[in-house]
């Protein structure tokens, strides 16, 4: 997909995702604040150019928590390059009239009709030892994937972000499945630093 850059001027850029980076030319905007959600989206960010890009260490509710810091009584436009469904709505998230979230859809993502033979093979061979899933979306449609292919071995183990992803699974599923303690990145790292402590 193709969508022109929205109007400038931007204040900074938000970033729920490293993938929005490799969707959109942002070459001129190396200068810009840009706020992201985790430290993997930041390390990408700063890789590919930017100087001043700060990581709320969390998910979406973090990073429009750390936007608001940042700007205070201040009004700012956000430029937020992401996927053309999101799991939340940043703007909303912000809620506040003084910061402008402009949306910019830079990619799609689509559901996967299959696991690659990789991806068999290594779940067939037990060498994938968890799987995390950060979305409704991508329980789904891993349960789906899962039922499709009648693996004889056993699950690896699960890791849902919130409850609510875990509800979202069947019920054989689910009795394999984690919660993170927060629905946010540093937690779920710390989960499964937890997991290899107990193996």
């Amino acid at each position: 997909m193709k969508i022109d850059l929205p109007n400038p001027p931007f204040h900074a850029i938000a970033l729920t995702s490293a993938t929005a980076l490799l969707f959109c030319d942002l070459f001129d905007h190396f200068n810009a604040q840009v706020f992201t959600t985790g430290d993997a989206t930041k390390q990408k960010a700063i890789e590919q150019g930017f100087i001043h890009v700060q990581s709320a260490e969390g998910g979406a509710r973090e990073l429009a928590t750390l936007i608001k810091k940042h700007y205070g009584d201040q009004s700012a436009r956000i430029l937020y390059p992401s996927a053309l469904e999101t799991a939340h709505d940043l703007g909303a998230l912000l809620g506040d009239n003084r910061i402008e979230c402009v949306n910019w859809p830079v990619y799609e993502t689509t559901e996967s009709e299959s696991f690659s033979k990789t991806t068999l093979n290594q779940l067939a061979s037990k060498k994938i030892d968890l799987v995390m899933l950060y979305s409704q979306r991508t329980a789904l449609c891993f349960s789906k994937l899962w039922s499709k292919h009648r693996l004889s071995t056993p699950s690896p183990q699960l890791l849902a972000i919130s409850q609510t992803v875990k509800e979202s699974l069947p019920n054989d599923l689910s009795q394999n499945c984690l919660v993170s303690k927060e629905p946010n990145e540093a937690s779920m790292r710390s989960c499964i630093k937890d997991i290899s402590v107990e193996d």
